[in-house]
């Protein structure tokens, strides 16, 4: 006769009746303690400490392929790094960051914007979702020029921690590739990041029939493809594996003409200065993108950016009940092909929402668009969208509210409560 116990056991470890094996019985201990050792990484890290490569070995246990392999290297910056060529394909100048519009009053940082840079390399080692190259004993990492890197970190794919000077870098599985213009990099799973800084690379590409190298990331969602197709004008693409390290004979590697840093260290927060956007980029793109779509200049919309409770969830029903008095119309961005979401918010003359990747669509808006944002004060010098509103001519207000957070990585995934009759000021300001 089975005892209580043993058939409380028993039905715990029944999973497909399959038998159990060491790796199974200790993944779900193993998950947060890498967890807890990527953070003692980022700390070790960004004084190029010692334990950060005994910790990844740690962490290279297993079937995780981001780990497999690691090694500590050289690490330089892309503009100060040795390489085959370096072109500059459009010169410096003086610049602008354009921080949110909040209670009436904009920060606007000067800035000097650097020549932007082509670099052709050889025998480089590249990953589809870090915007570094690896060489031999030496990876190099694109930066925001001008924005101290100690604050900053670019850590993704097969770049795991990195400092000022050295880096650990993933080994693993390789395909050769004999040349390639590469548009991987930090975000390219993110619409902000894809659409902004990655695809507006082509500007400054020749077409001479060597392929463009793009994370499978864009294959698998079609408003990313999409993009891309209008963009490439027929150029081959090889869609580069996230598993896997792909060993180019001959790179072409273009620096972003609006950048940002992918992330920041622990205790540090976004400011205005931190953002580069070059209003000529962001033209080349909605030429290219709005090139086949008709724009709709009677239709008068007034959309409500709304989201499925994924992360940072809020009062967003009693937020819509308030704006449906004004006339808005709820909209999912993430439920539309590019096209349809081209067409909504070019016919919008009103837009407002929570502030997040669909507010990258500005690139499609009518100069003259009105528009109310609203994001955490903590991050109130965050200046992606303000700056891409500026940018096509848009007006983006701000409404901010507080979270006692001030990590950004929490501040990503914060749920919070949005006072509703701030929200009603604030349109019957706008409208």
């Amino acid at each position: 006769m089975q005892t209580r116990a043993f058939a409380l056991l028993q039905s715990t470890f029944r999973v497909e009746r399959r038998p159990l094996s060491p790796r199974r019985i200790f993944a779900p201990v193993l998950r947060p303690l890498k967890q807890v050792l990527l953070r003692a990484i980022e700390a070790s890290a960004r004084h190029d400490g010692a334990l950060a490569l005994p910790l990844v070995r740690v962490l290279a246990l297993g079937r995780d392929r981001r780990f497999h392999g690691p090694a500590r290297v050289a690490l330089q910056w892309l503009d100060e790094a040795a390489c085959e060529a370096r072109v500059t394909v459009e010169p410096g100048g003086e610049g602008r960051s354009y921080g949110p519009t909040i209670a009436g009053g904009q920060r606007v940082e000067p800035m000097d914007l650097p020549g932007l840079g082509r670099y052709e390399f050889r025998d480089a080692r590249v990953n589809a979702a870090s915007s570094s190259i690896l060489l031999a004993g030496r990876v190099i990492v694109e930066r925001v020029r001008g924005v101290d890197p100690s604050r900053c970190n670019y850590a993704a794919g097969q770049l795991i921690a990195h400092g000022l000077r050295t880096a650990i870098v993933a080994g693993g599985p390789e395909q050769h590739i004999e040349s390639g213009i590469f548009l991987g990099g930090n975000g390219a799973f993110n619409y902000y990041h894809w659409l902004v800084e990655l695809l507006p690379k082509l500007q400054f590409v020749e077409d001479d029939g060597r392929p463009l190298l793009v994370s499978d990331d864009v294959e698998r969602m079609p408003t990313f493809r999409d993009a891309l197709m209008r963009v490439a004008d027929g150029r081959p693409i090889v869609f580069l594996r996230q598993d896997l390290t792909y060993r180019v004979g001959r790179l072409v590697y273009v620096e972003s003409p609006s950048i940002c840093p992918f992330n920041l260290r622990g205790g540090e927060a976004f400011r205005v200065g931190d953002f580069v956007m070059r209003a000529s980029s962001i033209q080349y793109l909605r030429r290219r993108l709005l090139a086949s779509s008709p724009r709709h200049r009677s239709s008068r919309r007034r959309l409500f950016l709304a989201r499925k409770s994924l992360r940072r969830d809020y009062n967003q029903d009693e937020i819509f009940a308030i704006c449906q008095r004004f006339g808005f119309e709820k909209i999912y961005m993430d439920d539309l092909s590019l096209q349809q979401q081209i067409e909504a918010v070019g016919s919008a003359e009103l837009i407002a929402g929570p502030t997040g990747a669909a507010w990258t669509n500005l690139l499609f808006v009518e100069p003259g668009t009105r528009c109310l944002c609203w994001m955490a004060e903590e991050q109130r010098e965050f200046a992606a969208y303000s700056n891409l509103a500026h940018a096509v001519g848009a007006e983006l207000r701000y409404l901010t509210y507080a979270t006692g957070v001030s990590d950004s990585e929490r501040l990503y995934f914060m749920n919070y409560r949005l006072d509703p009759a701030a929200v009603e000021r604030a349109l019957t300001e706008l409208c």
